[in-house]
């Protein structure tokens, strides 16, 4: 082919150039231009919840509640037993004082007669009792044994039984001192105070009999009592309140025999 037409169209465009550029024509024809694409929209940006804020000491670290103080102990004491315990009464009240102590002794008690003062002095019943019996039940251990459920049973509502154990007076009696030792595991509101141990640490304890009271054994003998009240006041919260039950009423005293 020859180049001399070649050369020839290149010059023509070459001379129609400057005239196209003042028309308004395109110099140069191609391709028809692609339609621009536009550009991705771009995905939404999620929204990121804000972190919390850091707990402060006070909200990490809760404050430890104190428990409800314990309601202050009931102020009526009922104490129950037989001639060993009424020689003992007047110092026991005098040791209780600040209770509505009731005293009821009776000479030759035994566990059965105290089973029906309980039942008959209910309204004189508070949080604790006091028992001293068994001197007067005879050497049987089962019948005794049987009688102490029975009163247990009789106070298995109060809080605290203290019954103080025998004085060894007779063979037999230590049997009686085991059965309520063995009771104290059956009931476990019930605590045994150790007369035994105290009447015979000292000879002015006891009179001759080896059971009932002079002077310096009734001051023993409320003196236990009392130190076993404190005891037990010291254990569940705070002490007796004169107006828990209203105004304080006098100890009685009942005296039989």
């Amino acid at each position: 082919m020859s180049r001399r037409p070649a050369i020839l169209l290149v010059s023509l465009l070459g001379a129609l150039g400057p005239l196209l550029a003042r028309s308004g024509v395109p110099a140069a024809v191609g391709a028809p231009s692609a339609t621009p694409t536009a550009a991705p929209a771009s995905a939404p940006t999620p929204t990121v919840a804000p972190a919390p804020a850091p707990a402060t000491v006070a909200e990490r670290v809760a404050t430890p509640r104190r428990p409800p103080a314990p309601a202050p102990p009931d102020p009526r004491i009922l104490v129950v037993g037989d001639s060993v315990l009424l020689g003992a009464r007047d110092d026991v009240v005098s040791r209780l004082s600040g209770w509505e102590t009731t005293v009821d002794a009776e000479v030759g008690r035994s566990t059965v007669g105290g089973l029906d003062v309980l039942r008959r002095e209910r309204e004189r019943i508070g949080d604790l009792v006091v028992v001293h019996l068994g001197h007067n039940d005879g050497a049987s251990r089962e019948l005794f044994r049987t009688r102490i459920d029975e009163v247990m049973a009789e106070l298995s509502g109060v809080e605290r039984v203290v019954w103080l154990d025998l004085v060894e007076f007779d063979a037999w009696v230590a049997g009686a001192n085991e059965e309520l030792a063995a009771a104290a595991s059956r009931w476990p509101n019930l605590e045994i105070a150790p007369w035994q141990s105290v009447a015979t640490s000292d000879p002015t304890y006891l009179y001759s009999d080896g059971i009932h009271l002079p002077p310096p054994g009734r001051s023993a003998m409320a003196d236990l009592v009392g130190e076993t009240v404190d005891s037990w006041v010291a254990s569940r919260g705070p002490a007796p309140r004169k107006n828990h039950l209203g105004p304080r009423r006098p100890a009685r005293l009942t005296q039989k025999g």
